[in-house]
This record gives C-alpha cells, structure tokens and sequence, in this order.
C-alpha cells in the first residue's frame, strides 16, 4: 500500500523542516552580513576610483607581505608618507606611517591613493573593479539569506532545509527576487573579474 509522496519511510525518519522565528532571525542576520559586505565593496570602489575621500601619494618605504593563514593568501603592504594633493581643504596635509594594500609598488615609488579617515587604498580602475567583484559576492550571499529569511527555514545538514525553503517559496515573487538576484550577482562578478584582470 502506498503512504503517498510525503508519508514514505525516508520522509518519517528526516520530516521536512518548517519555519521558526529563529529561522527568520538567522535569515535577516545573514542578509544584514552580507549586504554590509556588499556595501563595503561599493565604498572601497569608490574610493579607489578617487570618487570619495581625499586623493593624494604616499611616497613608498617599505613593502612587506603579512600573513593570510592556511585557507587565505598572503596580503602584500607597503608604508611611507602621505602627502594630500587633491586640491581640497587638506591639500599638502602630511601623514606618516601612512599604510596601503599594493600588489606592485616598491620602496621609492609614488603611489596614488585615497585616504577615508585612517584608512588608504590605491588608485586605479582595475582596484575599482576588483573591490566590485566583492560587492557583487556580497550581494550573491545575500539571495540565499534572504530565502532565509522569507521562508523562516534555517538550512541544514544534508539539503532538507535547502528543499523546504524551495519547496516553500516556488512560484512567489520572493523566488524571483532570489533567482534575479543571483543571476545579477554572478553576471556583476564575471564582468568585473575580467575588466580586473585586463587593467
């Protein structure tokens, strides 16, 4: 005798699981991560494309590589004076100890940069696209977490929480959201990695 297509024995030992506030929660906490990583993609973008902060050189000193652990790799830095040049209110401000993230300069060198507060970033379309890469990863994270947070399913060891929230959200205007979201993240990111690699 047939027990019908959610009765069956696999489907009595793993039930689907069904939303919780906690699953709400952990949805809008991951949409919040990731939009906010998105975001700092789009500021850093900004910045390296000289829209925002204060342009100017640092005039190179030392360069070093720090350390990015076992699963990240090493980041490259160099550190020298800061000199304003942007024709603004701190044009020919000084700043020592100035440090910047460079994959390229060496001691000696003039690198154009971008100050916001305490923090530097290089100059260059091809930084700016690279920081856009990030913003638009942010944003493919966060079509999952916004699932999530619809549905209210938290997600779960061997894909049962991944069906229910499918199953939960087929056909609704969340879904599209979800799918155009992704689809928009993952052209953004083949788009912007190759004008990064080409500059």
């Amino acid at each position: 005798m047939s027990l019908g297509p959610d009765l069956g024995p696999g489907n009595l030992l793993t039930p689907r699981p069904g939303p919780t506030p906690g699953g709400r929660v952990l949805g809008v906490v991951m949409l919040l991560v990731t939009l906010t990583v998105c975001g700092l993609g789009v500021a850093k973008a900004a910045a390296s494309a000289g829209y925002v902060g204060t342009r100017g050189t640092i005039e190179v000193e030392e360069c070093w590589k720090s350390s990015g652990g076992r699963n990240h790799s090493d980041t490259r830095w160099c550190r020298g004076t800061f000199h304003a040049g942007d024709g603004g209110a701190d044009s020919g401000a000084r700043a020592v100890d100035a440090q910047v993230k460079s994959r390229d300069a060496q001691p000696e060198d003039s690198v154009e940069v971008s100050r916001s507060g305490s923090e530097y970033v290089e100059v260059g379309h091809g930084h700016s696209w690279g920081f856009m890469v990030m913003a638009f990863f942010g944003l493919l994270l966060a079509a999952p977490a916004f699932a999530v947070a619809v549905s209210g399913i938290r997600p779960r060891s061997g894909g049962h929480g991944a069906e229910a929230i499918r199953a939960a959200l087929s056909g609704t205007w969340a879904a599209r959201v979800v799918k155009w979201t992704a689809l928009t993240s993952v052209a953004g990111m083949a788009v912007f990695g190759y004008l990064a690699w080409l500059f």
